[in-house]
């Protein structure tokens, strides 16, 4: 039996330490969303279940409805503002998750690129900020990476953490009936860092870890399985599972994305890390590969190992996502940590070796190529500059999920005719139609297809084909304040004789 060495650096010292960093990263959630958190197509069911409760709610939004009404009368009269101000609890614990995360595998050299990736990369912010099904399964993913890498140290606070996590990605969206058991499979089977008079350096790969944490990890088994009866009651697995593999089982029409995308398995990952700044593409396949390869237990393969869960996931899942889950998104935050350690451990090597000109060097490039990705993200493309090389998919627009902020809510209650939300991306119609028993001047509105809406709602300026063709042959209306989002009056044809 090995000797279990308590992680160094727990002293006052280090507990002030962590309260500051939680205190950052809510004053940064806060900064994000004060004027209201985003609403992700992903969710649009838990609106749904807000705005009109009934016994089919299931999951994530059974939650948030037995919430709602243990809530002060005052509070239960605007449900969207008691989840809106959920998710800024939410935003800060997947931040303070993903920064002390990156922390523990390299230190304070992967922590401070592993921040800076989470806030200039809007698809990491968008996974974090907005109330959404890739908020949850972020941080049901980072809470089981804390627990892979702390099973030798802290084995209670490590089962505890896993079962949280995999309970959370079971209940936040269907996909979770694959992401979960893969968070609690990957965590039993792969290396853990030990201390280094515990690693023997004769064999060449270490035996299986699993007798070192089998009980740890029953225990991290029972509690989610625990949560997840608690969250289903009285309805039970039965009829949760029969719709989320229902809803799995659902798919759409499959996007015209090029020969590259339609492929098995990799398709899918081609096309989210066709959208994704090259730098982090780099840095986080190769902290993976690192992570899941070493030939030595170390402390970032259980981490890699979880972010390749939800490759897998992605990958399995193919286009379109379910209940209109946005792949790139959802990926965004673990890939950031995992940039973030790559980033920190190249510039630590660099330093150690005294080559203080190439850590420069190596910092600028690697900013270079962020900033240049980043500045061609602007215009509503996610494609990288890469990936315009490559010869990608001209349009990824259909593979994003519709997101709605405060503005564009505001914009859109202006004008109470048929409306087309974002209609070049998925779930606009879903999301906002889940709104209208939340928003009294919602109600009773229809939101549909372009082909039947007298008004649509654009992004501006307009990319995709179908954004173009109908802001050409409509009139501008009026934008939002921070002119993202524009409402045009569609053209009606003239009636036939």
């Amino acid at each position: 039996m090995s000797v279990r060495s308590p992680e160094p650096g727990a002293g006052p010292l280090y507990w002030l330490a962590q309260a500051a960093t939680l205190a950052v990263c809510a004053a940064v959630a806060w900064f994000w969303n004060a004027g209201g958190a985003p609403l992700a197509a992903s969710a649009w069911r838990w609106f749904t279940a807000l705005g009109a409760p009934s016994a089919d709610a299931r999951g994530w939004g059974q939650l948030l409805l037995r919430g709602v009404a243990a809530l002060p009368k005052s509070a239960q009269a605007d449900p969207l503002w008691a989840v809106q101000s959920l998710q800024l609890g939410i935003a800060a614990a997947c931040l303070y998750a993903a920064v002390t995360l990156a922390h523990r595998v390299v230190g304070l050299w992967a922590a401070l690129p592993t921040a800076l990736l989470l806030a200039v990369w809007p698809a990491a912010r968008h996974a974090i900020d907005a109330v959404s099904a890739e908020s949850l399964l972020t941080l049901a993913s980072l809470l089981a990476a804390h627990a892979s890498v702390g099973w030798n140290s802290r084995p209670r606070a490590s089962a505890l953490l896993l079962g949280v996590g995999t309970a959370l990605a079971a209940l936040a969206h269907p996909l979770g009936v694959l992401w979960a058991p893969a968070l609690a499979l990957i965590t039993l089977v792969l290396p853990v860092a030990q201390d280094p008079s515990e690693v023997d350096g004769s064999q060449p790969r270490p035996d299986m870890p699993v007798g070192d944490r089998f009980l740890a990890w029953l225990a991290a088994v029972a509690v989610a399985v625990g949560l997840v009866l608690l969250a289903l009651r009285p309805g039970g697995l039965g009829p949760w599972g029969t719709s989320q593999f229902a809803a799995l089982r659902h798919g759409g029409e499959p996007p015209d994305l090029g020969t590259l995308a339609a492929l098995p398995m990799v398709g899918p990952l081609w096309v989210v890390i066709g959208q994704w700044p090259l730098v982090v593409v780099l840095l986080a396949v190769g902290t993976m590969t690192r992570g899941v390869a070493a030939l030595r237990k170390t402390k970032l393969g259980g981490p890699a190992g979880v972010a390749a869960v939800g490759w897998v996931a992605i990958s399995i899942a193919r286009f379109p996502q379910t209940d209109h889950l946005d792949a790139a998104v959802v990926l965004a935050p673990m890939a950031a940590v995992m940039a973030g350690v790559g980033a920190g451990r190249r510039l630590r090597d660099l330093a150690w070796l005294g080559r203080r000109p190439a850590v420069g060097v190596w910092a600028a490039a690697a900013m270079l190529l962020l900033s240049a990705d980043l500045w061609v993200q602007q215009k509503h493309d996610r494609r990288s500059l890469a990936a315009r090389a490559a010869g990608l998919p001209v349009y990824v627009d259909s593979t994003q999920s519709a997101r709605l902020g405060p503005d564009d809510i505001a914009l859109l209650q202006l004008y109470p005719e048929p409306t087309a939300v974002l209609p070049a991306r998925s779930g606009g119609a879903d999301l906002a139609t889940s709104l209208r028993h939340l928003l009294p001047r919602f109600g009773g509105r229809s939101f549909g297809a372009a082909h039947s809406a007298r008004v649509a709602l654009l992004p501006e300026p307009p990319r995709s084909p179908i954004d173009r063709a109908l802001a050409e042959h409509g009139k501008k209306l009026a934008c939002t304040q921070s002119g993202r989002r524009c409402a045009y009056r569609l053209a009606v044809a003239a009636p036939g004789p």
